[in-house]
Formats: C-alpha cells, sequence, structure tokens
C-alpha cells in the first residue's frame, strides 16, 4: 500500500461525507433525509474506494463513513442506544464495510494477478533476451566456423603446411617454428614458450612473441595455480576452465612422457577465440610434441656436441645455436646476450665443474675454444639491460682467470 494511495483515499472519503453530511442532514429541515436515502450515496462511496485502492484503505473509508453516520445518528436521537437495538438503523453501517471488503478483495486479488501476470512476462522477455544474447553468439561461431573452414589458409588441406614447418631434427629451430605456427594459424601476437625443470619446480622463458604474462623470465610453478594443473594434468587448457589469471590457452610440452615445457597463448584476435581455435592449439601442440621427441631422440645419438666429459658446446655447434637466437631476434624481436672471456688459468673440467654448472643457467649455452682459449656465452630470452649485472656477478667470482675480449 502505497503512502500516496492511502492520502488520497482518506481525503476523497473525507471530503464526499462532509459533503453528504452537509446536504442531506446540516441543511435540511428533515433531516431523517440522511437516513431514509436509498441506496445511501456513502455505500457507493464504499465501492468506489475499494474498486480504486483496495481493501485496507476501503476499510478505513468504511471506518470514516461509519464515524459521520454515528454522530449524525447521536445528534437526531441523542441516544446511540437506539442504533444498536434496530437492524434498520445500523444495516448501512454493515453494508459500508461488507462493500468495502468484497469490492476491496476483488481488488487486491486482481493486482496480486497482475503483478503475477507481469513478473511471468518480465521473466520471459528476460528468457527472450538471453535467448536473443545466446542465439547472436551462435550466428557469429557459426559465421567463424564458416569462414575458417572457407578460408584456405586455414582448411584442413592446409594443415600440411605445419607438419612441413615441423619437419626438422634440430630441437631448437621447432621451437623457432612453433612461434611462427602458432602466431599465424591462431593469428595470437602474444605467444610465450617456456621450459620446465622438474627438480627446481621452475618455469624459465626460452622464446616468446610480444608480451608475456609473468612479471619475471622465470617463475616457480606453485605460484601458478593453473599452469600447475598444466603440468600435472599433462593436457591443455583454455581460460574459461581455469579460476584465477590464465592464458587464453596453455598447453604442455611432453618428451617421454614427462612435461619439459609449457606453451602459453597470451593475447589473440578476438573473433578468433572460439573452440575450433582451442582444438586447433592442441593439433599443433600435439605435432610440436611429436617433432620434439623425434629431434632430441636424434640429438641424444649425437655424442660429439659437447667437449669430452662436459656440458660444454663444441664452437660449431654453439655457432648453429648463435644463428638461431639470431634468426628469433629478426624474426621475434627476442633479446639474446653474447659475449666472450679468454680463459687463463682453468683446465677444461675446472671451468665446466667449477663455473659452467654453478654460474650458469640450464638454459644457458656455454661454448669453449681450447686452441684460442676463448670461453663463448649464450644467454637466450635475456635482454641487454642485464648484460652488466650477468658479467659483475661473474667476475666476482672469477675475474683472477676470465679476461673480457670485446
Amino acid at each position: 500500500m502505497k503512502n500516496s494511495n492511502l492520502l488520497i483515499g482518506v481525503i476523497e472519503s473525507l471530503v464526499v461525507n462532509i459533503i453528504i453530511y452537509l446536504l442531506f442532514f446540516e441543511l435540511q429541515s428533515n433531516q431523517e433525509t440522511y437516513f431514509s436515502l436509498n441506496p445511501h450515496p456513502i455505500l457507493f462511496l464504499c465501492i468506489f474506494i475499494g474498486t480504486r485502492y483496495g481493501l485496507k484503505i476501503a476499510f478505513i473509508s468504511a471506518f470514516l463513513s461509519t464515524i459521520f453516520y454515528i454522530k449524525a445518528f447521536s445528534d437526531l436521537h441523542n441516544s446511540l442506544a437506539l442504533l444498536l437495538i434496530y437492524f434498520e438503523n445500523y444495516k448501512y453501517i454493515l453494508l459500508y464495510f461488507w462493500s468495502a471488503v468484497i469490492f476491496g478483495s476483488l481488488k487486491d486479488n486482481h493486482g496480486a494477478k497482475i503483478e503475477q501476470l507481469t513478473g511471468h512476462i518480465y521473466m520471459l522477455e528476460k528468457k527472450y533476451r538471453d535467448l536473443e544474447k545466446s542465439y547472436n553468439v551462435s550466428v557469429r561461431i557459426q559465421n567463424e566456423m564458416k569462414k575458417q573452414i572457407i578460408n584456405s589458409e586455414e582448411s584442413i588441406l592446409h594443415l600440411y603446411e605445419i607438419a612441413e614447418k615441423l619437419n626438422t631434427l634440430e630441437v631448437e629451430e621447432i621451437y623457432t617454428e612453433a612461434l611462427g605456427i602458432l602466431a599465424k594459424y591462431l593469428r595470437a601476437d602474444s605467444i610465450s614458450i617456456y621450459t620446465y625443470d622438474e627438480r627446481s619446480n621452475f618455469l624459465r622463458l626460452k622464446v616468446n612473441l610480444g608480451e608475456y604474462s609473468f612479471e619475471n623470465r622465470s617463475s616457480k610453478v606453485k605460484e601458478h595455480e593453473g599452469l600447475f594443473k598444466v603440468i600435472s594434468e599433462k593436457r591443455a587448457f583454455k581460460w574459461s576452465e581455469i579460476q584465477g589469471t590464465f592464458p587464453l590457452m596453455s598447453a604442455p610440452l611432453i618428451k617421454d612422457n614427462k612435461v619439459i615445457g609449457v606453451v602459453n597463448i597470451e593475447n589473440m584476435e578476438f573473433e578468433r577465440i572460439s573452440e575450433y581455435a582451442f582444438q586447433l592449439f592442441k593439433i599443433i601442440i600435439a605435432w610440436i610434441n611429436d617433432a620434439m621427441s623425434k629431434a632430441y631422440f636424434v640429438d641424444n645419438l649425437r655424442d660429439d656436441k659437447y667437449l669430452s666429459e662436459t656440458n660444454i658446446l663444441k664452437i660449431e655447434f654453439f655457432n648453429k645455436r648463435l644463428a638461431e637466437e639470431e634468426r628469433r631476434r629478426n624474426d621475434f624481436n627476442l633479446e639474446y646476450v653474447y659475449f666472450k672471456y679468454e680463459v687463463n688459468g682453468l683446465a677444461l673440467k675446472e671451468l665446466n665443474q667449477y663455473m659452467v654448472s654453478k654460474v650458469f643457467r640450464s638454459v644457458d649455452i656455454v661454448s669453449y675454444e681450447p686452441e684460442r682459449k676463448t670461453l663463448h656465452v649464450l644467454l637466450p630470452a635475456t635482454s641487454l639491460e642485464s648484460l652488466s649485472i650477468i658479467k659483475a656477478r661473474i667476475n666476482s667470482k672469477w675475474c683472477n682467470f676470465l679476461a673480457e675480449i670485446a
């Protein structure tokens, strides 16, 4: 019951009662006229108020009308006892309340029904809007699927091109080609590939295109619940399947049933984010894993890549890796750091045991030329801004054995 309706209903009841009281009682020579009206005008007032405002206000109107009726009866007969003794005297009071209850209840029931139907209409309209949104999304997906199927660059026939690009037995070339493939076929403009060290439980940035999600180039897996799930379950996930911060798509790189890395799609064109793109992503990752397994198998057969009983790469293989890093810088603007030292007073095994194994990361590449006594250092995915810090760390312990070569 609105306060405004209550106030208006009371005012209307008072005004009508005052007018009828004056016209048919105060201003009449025969004041019995007020009680002999048939039907009584106040009865229509109670019906009107009940029909318009409902039971509660109609009941108040009947109560106010009763006060005027009792006052007129008291003024005329100087006794209220007569009012209660004879039915003819109080029948109109009963009619006031009966009409208020009957027509007020009808109004309330009608209003409740309207409110119920209005709520039902609102729910139908809401469901219609939701259905319309779903329809529009379905149309957009359908159109996207048509474009993806029709577009020759993305047709099933052109998946052959992806397989051809991965048809190499060089591990580093596969990492490089993987960036280009994902960028081209998923239209992704931010991709990062991390290597994973199971012992330290760390992810280290291997290669990337555009911006990468982590503030640091290495990160502990347990600090990122979604990536921990990717590694532990050894399968691809998309952002809608993981709570919290997570790439658009992420999948593990697997060798011998062990995770060796993680591929993240950080950003891509909005209209390209679809189930089709996610399925294509999983197919590409499966092919990358297959190519990786073959390349690592061949790589393990090469026992001539490293200097005897060390982790130090021979210079010819180092130069090939350096060329690959230069390619990545040209193609993807991925920085790397390369510098070299002249070595004095350190044997090869000492160099490997006390410096290479303890100073550099697992992703860093070190080579040594015994004839020239030159140590070559390559730090992939490392900015030039970090060069002074890295050199200071090396020189603080090995300055007596190393002389930097410009």
